[in-house]
């Protein structure tokens, strides 16, 4: 099915450049947008993107497809928290104020590093688009704190397990189309990402989908 999927996406591009003259094709629709330039791989650009691609995945070189954020929230919580965990590690474990709110509300709890419950919504917002609300639940390796609104961990960051591959990203006038791939060991699985531009210069995550 997946395969199915990106062969559709594939050649929903092409018919809307065969179409584009009789402007049948709605400017909306990242997805059918011409390319126009290759992103070069020593570029900034590129680099930022390759970056992104870490909040994919924990350990695993399965990615789950989506194309709504509203399927995002659930299917990459502790990959968000982790990339966060791994990035800021200093600034979470050294949150003495949260630490010791956690302390207090959950004394069972030995407590090294604590993430904010708004900070996560804010890199889920900035990096997968959308405006639908985020639920907070427990992950595999975060545990969601309702009465200090906040993210525990229940092992050490992960990290170094899955090698990501990024081949080639494609540019169009509102996005960026890469091709990238996960592996462990001789393992290996090929992805698609639609990520968009924003006015800003930023950009999130639309779609991404197997190979």
């Amino acid at each position: 099915m997946s395969c199915l999927r990106f062969t559709a996406l594939i050649l929903l591009s092409v018919l809307a450049v065969s179409l584009a003259s009789c402007e049948t094709v709605s400017t909306t629709d990242y997805s059918v947008e011409e390319v126009i330039g290759v992103v070069s791989a020593d570029s900034e650009t590129f680099a930022e993107l390759y970056d992104k691609l870490g909040m994919l995945t924990v350990d695993s070189i399965i990615i789950p497809e989506f194309d709504s954020m509203r399927d995002a929230i659930d299917l990459f919580r502790d990959s968000v928290l982790n990339y966060m965990s791994g990035k800021s590690y200093a600034k979470y474990a050294g949150n003495s104020v949260l630490i010791d709110k956690v302390a207090e509300e959950y004394p069972d709890i030995d407590v090294i590093e604590v993430i904010p419950a708004e900070e996560y919504e804010s890199v889920m917002y900035t990096h997968f688009g959308g405006s639908v609300k985020i639920t907070h639940a427990d992950g595999r390796i975060f545990r969601y704190l309702g009465a200090a609104d906040a993210y525990v961990p229940v092992t050490a960051p992960v990290s170094g397990s899955v090698d990501i591959a990024l081949t080639e990203v494609l540019e169009t006038e509102n996005t960026y189309r890469l091709s990238f791939s996960c592996s462990t060991g001789e393992k290996t699985k090929d992805y698609f990402a639609l990520v968009v531009k924003r006015e800003d210069g930023s950009c999130y995550f639309d779609a991404v989908l197997e190979k």
